[in-house]
């Protein structure tokens, strides 16, 4: 199983990581970084934590043409996993969570 931690640092960066190691930045839409919340980093961040569950790592113009798992998803990931950790501190999430928020994902689109 795979956790993915993400925190933001004293700095005030946001970093992840993926049983411990740094968690692979897919750019799509913050080349600056990741970040928690909404915008960009967020975006980012979620693709990114989807991408490596799905064993992903996809170029720019495979996401632009739309040949990666994790796109779909990464949007409503976003806002029912990044949003909420508002608090800044970041959170913990695993790859049996994602699994089923995943299985949600799909019932809800049949």
């Amino acid at each position: 199983m795979k956790i993915y931690e993400v925190m933001r640092t004293t700095d005030g960066d946001v970093m992840a990581f993926v049983n411990g190691e740094p968690l692979y930045h897919v750019v799509a839409h913050s080349p600056a970084g990741f970040e928690l919340g909404r915008g960009g980093g967020a975006d980012d961040l979620a693709l990114s934590i989807l991408a490596d569950h799905f064993g992903e790592r996809p170029s720019l113009e495979q996401i632009l043409q739309g040949e990666c798992r994790s796109l779909p998803y990464h949007q409503d990931f976003k806002w029912a996993v990044i949003t909420p950790a508002t608090s800044n501190l970041g959170f913990t999430i695993n790859s049996d969570e994602i699994e089923s928020w995943l299985a949600e994902q799909q019932l809800f689109s049949e």
